[in-house]
């Protein structure tokens, strides 16, 4: 049976949620960008398997778009099979920075979840990452113990 907790993210003191684990990373993501991190460094740091991150498109391409080129991607010998439900596609989820359209996965959960939060709380310690169980105290992603200071 899947797990459905949903999460109360902070994220420089403001709260958002409660979120599902997939919404509470894209929170978390789309906050550190519009901070100014990098896309890229963002990847690099979350990677599990090359290409099931994120899409990386030339040009600033809209929703329909970036499934366009997904589709004839996915369609060379190589290429990976394209499936839109598996990436946040909207238009207020793709990252335009430096040329290029950001594409990030919503396929999110269990154990990539929850080291992808801790990472992330390590890696931007300024950004003050904390994530907490609908009914539960805060977790802080550097600490296994819940932050009740909170």
């Amino acid at each position: 049976m899947a797990d459905r907790t949903k999460y109360v993210v902070r994220i420089n003191g403001v709260k958002s949620g409660p979120l599902a684990k997939r919404q509470a990373i894209l929170r978390v993501v789309k906050d550190l960008i519009q901070g100014g991190v990098h896309p890229d460094e963002l990847w690099k740091l979350l990677e599990r398997k090359p290409g099931k991150l994120n899409m990386k498109l030339k040009g600033r391409l809209n929703a329909s778009q970036v499934e366009h080129h997904a589709e004839i991607a996915s369609r060379q010998p190589d290429g990976t099979p394209f499936m839109p439900r598996q990436w946040f596609l909207e238009e207020e989820n793709l990252f335009h920075v430096d040329g290029y359209t950001h594409v990030f996965t919503n396929q999110w959960g269990g154990e990539d979840w929850e080291s992808a939060m801790r990472n992330l709380g390590a890696q931007f310690p300024g950004y003050g990452i904390k994530y907490e169980p609908e009914t539960a105290d805060v977790v802080s992603p550097d600490r296994d113990e819940p932050d009740r200071n909170l």
